[in-house]
């Protein structure tokens, strides 16, 4: 598959072990003055303080943050990194986590149509965040 820029992008993995399985979640920022190595280091360092300050309560124990990755999407050879500092950050929640094969995902829409327009966020939450198909909090 050919490569395709997204000038002034930056790509972020945030990836968990989930009972001994990776799973990730993938965000992405646009920069407004480009994309530098301080600017992706800021973004691996803020998404993990967000989790373990604000996100980890929400998350069962059986959950980790183990890596935030960051990619340069403005070319094909621009440069990537990785934030660990801190890091495997584990879930507070006691309640067990939905099976491996189950997640909640919140699907974020735009006005416009098409893969690039929409995307999803997985939820590695437990079982109390749920009744009757319904989300209680997260």
């Amino acid at each position: 598959m050919p490569f395709i820029p997204a000038t002034n992008v930056i790509q972020a993995e945030m990836v968990f072990s989930w009972d001994g399985q990776i799973v990730e979640n993938v965000i992405h920022y646009q920069e407004a003055g480009g994309v530098t190595t301080a600017g992706m280091s800021a973004v691996g360092g803020g998404l993990a303080d967000w989790f373990n300050v604000t996100h980890k309560a929400l998350v069962a124990s059986t959950v980790s943050l183990q890596e935030v990755r960051m990619t340069d999407l403005t070319s094909e050879f621009a440069p990537g990194m990785s934030w660990t500092g801190g890091l495997p950050i584990v879930g507070t929640n006691p309640s067990p986590a939905l099976p491996n094969s189950v997640s909640l995902s919140i699907t974020k829409r735009t006005l416009f149509r098409g893969r690039a327009y929409r995307g999803r966020m997985y939820h590695t939450g437990p079982y109390t965040h749920l009744t009757l198909q319904t989300i209680l909090s997260v």
